[in-house]
């Protein structure tokens, strides 16, 4: 959990039949529904859409996308906990909403023993974003704007980002504007309309950095990005446990 976010295909848990018959033999006893838990449009949705597709065309099976985004995911995992347990309906969360979230909002029903890991399907690195050639486009101008006084507005997009910001925020003594958006697209989305001056974003930063656009100004996991240029200020740090 330190060092990547993974979106995770989950199903509510088997009780007993499913797990007695071979998956090879196994087929779902009407249209499996597949709950996605992001914002339409983005890569993680379009990642699911693919899935479905994918799993339709192997196996012939019939496969309904449902977009249930909100709650950093816990609105999703409400639901297909009330499923049935039988393989018809399944979702897409990040991982940290049945480990991290679901802690956070102290709701045992929704924990990731509860639901039926099927699989990880990528893994997003978490960087601090901000625009290129902009205000706030180093580490250093962050804190220089923080000591004078500048308030500044940090996007997070899951509860989870919000207290590593909070976190990051103390161990740099800066008290951040931590402002709650609707996904990475949301943190990209307020950078370009001047709402907020940076943000954790899990991947959907990676064309932006690439394109000269945007920056990532911090690594939020233990080892430097991949996605570049990063500045030569930036510094790596990862929330503790």
């Amino acid at each position: 959990m330190k060092k990547i976010l993974k979106p995770l295909l989950v199903a509510a848990a088997f009780t007993s039949a499913p797990i007695a018959v071979s998956a090879q033999d196994w087929t779902p006893p009407g249209p499996i529904t597949m709950m996605i838990g992001f914002a339409a449009g983005g890569g993680a949705d379009t990642q699911a859409r693919l899935i479905s597709q994918g799993i339709e065309a192997k196996y012939g099976w019939k496969i309904l996308p449902q977009q249930l985004d909100g709650n950093s995911g816990l609105s999703l995992a409400a639901e297909l906990a009330k499923a049935p347990a039988d393989g018809t309906a399944i979702g897409m969360v990040v991982s940290e909403t049945l480990t991290y979230s679901s802690h956070a909002a102290g709701n045992d029903a929704l924990m990731l023993d509860k639901f039926t890991p099927l699989a990880t399907t990528a893994s997003f690195e978490l960087g601090l974003v901000s625009m290129a050639n902009g205000a706030f486009d180093t580490w250093d101008k962050v804190t220089e704007a923080a000591g004078s006084g500048t308030q500044i507005r940090f996007g997070t997009a899951s509860d989870r980002q919000a207290d590593v910001a909070y976190l990051f925020g103390k161990a740099a003594g800066i008290d951040f504007n931590i402002v709650p958006v609707k996904g990475g697209a949301g943190v990209m989305n307020g950078l370009r309309g001047g709402d907020l001056d940076l943000g954790w974003v899990a991947g959907a930063q990676s064309k932006a950095v690439q394109d000269g656009e945007m920056v990532n100004i911090a690594s939020g996991i233990a080892t430097p990005l991949k996605d570049r240029p990063m500045r030569p200020s930036s510094p790596t740090w990862a929330a503790p446990s």
